[in-house]
């Protein structure tokens, strides 16, 4: 099955932030290789170079997966 990325897909960490109505902090921090020890997957994320941008499909995933609990 393929799933079609749209460019209103991909957000930045403060629209992220903004869709999720949490601090940019959060966001984050969620992201951070040292988030693994307390989660059993860190928020999905699309590195490049210094920007990190977030694919809401990916996102929308990770928040329904009940192993995200903290």
């Amino acid at each position: 099955m393929s799933i079609e990325l749209r460019a209103e897909d991909i957000l930045t960490p403060e629209q992220l932030a903004q869709r999720l109505q949490v601090s940019k902090s959060w966001v984050f921090e969620q992201t951070r290789n040292r988030a693994k020890v307390r989660n059993v997957r860190p928020l999905p994320c699309i590195r490049l170079g210094k920007y990190i941008r977030f694919s809401w499909i990916a996102v929308s995933d990770w928040l329904q997966n009940p192993a995200n609990n903290s």
